[in-house]
């Protein structure tokens, strides 16, 4: 029975791998980094700001966990690539990516969204994933293995009004990583998405606490509630690792059964 549980526990770990996490300054993408190194992993958080990523790889560093802040904007191609070359360098490669960087405006309809806005938001959540995956490709591909986790969202999967760029961006997302989990399987390389529902965040907290939006937005939710980061991590932990070595090309909800109604 021991040897049973230590199999368990093994296909779980993540010691002697390398994880980037982009947007892991706060919320879900911290607290997906805070569990990737629980599990072993050597994390390298990745933000726009020296301050952000600094602080977070701080506060993972007190938890016990060997980790790194280095600045990148995913927006930035040639950026992104200086980024995966120096964790070639300096770290032997990245094992883990997952590609959290995203945004998403206040409720707009269509007549209000600039030109700006629409495009900012499709260049960080879905053009900044395809160049962090690009660019990590063939360092996975050349030891055979590695796991990318795109960060998708509920709208990817079903509509929103008033979010057409955001759910646009999740949607193509999804079918990114589609394309790529065909494209990289020979090579031992597994892409998946997780897809989450309503989380409290930052990026949250002023609709969740909205008198009469907050409510209504629970209301929805079949567990009565909405998710807390921390309870990200089980799924993403799941799909870095050895536990999911024959699952690929996923899109994974986990949304307190929003969107099996």
């Amino acid at each position: 029975m021991l040897v049973m549980e230590q199999r368990i526990v093994d296909l779980f770990s993540l010691q002697g791998r390398t994880a980037v996490v982009t947007g892991a300054t706060r919320g879900l993408g911290l607290a997906m980094a805070k569990t990737l190194g629980a599990a072993g992993a050597r994390v390298i958080v990745c933000g726009r700001t020296v301050e952000g990523t600094e602080g977070a790889a701080r506060e993972l560093v007190a938890h016990g966990t060997v980790a790194f802040g280095m600045t990148c904007d995913v927006r930035d191609a040639n950026q992104v690539a200086a980024f995966f070359a120096h964790v070639e360098r300096r770290h032997g490669g990245v094992d883990v990516l997952v590609n959290n960087a995203g945004i998403s405006p206040l409720y707009g309809g269509i007549e209000r969204i600039g030109n700006a806005q629409w495009d900012e938001i499709l260049e960080i959540d879905l053009r900044g994933a395809f160049y962090c995956s690009r660019a990590a490709a063939p360092h996975m591909k050349s030891r055979k293995r590695g796991s990318i986790i795109n960060v998708s969202s509920v709208l990817g999967e079903v509509g929103e009004a008033k979010l057409a760029a955001y759910a646009a961006a999740k949607g193509a997302l999804n079918q990114l990583t589609r394309s790529l989990a065909l494209e990289l399987a020979p090579h031992g390389v597994r892409v998946n998405a997780v897809a989450p529902g309503f989380f409290a965040t930052d990026m949250t907290k002023g609709m969740m606490e909205h008198p009469k939006h907050g409510p209504a937005l629970t209301a929805t939710i079949p567990m009565g509630r909405v998710g807390t980061p921390e309870e990200l991590g089980g799924l993403v932990l799941l799909l870095a690792s050895d536990a999911s070595a024959y699952i690929t090309g996923s899109v994974m909800t986990i949304d307190g059964g929003y969107t099996a109604q």
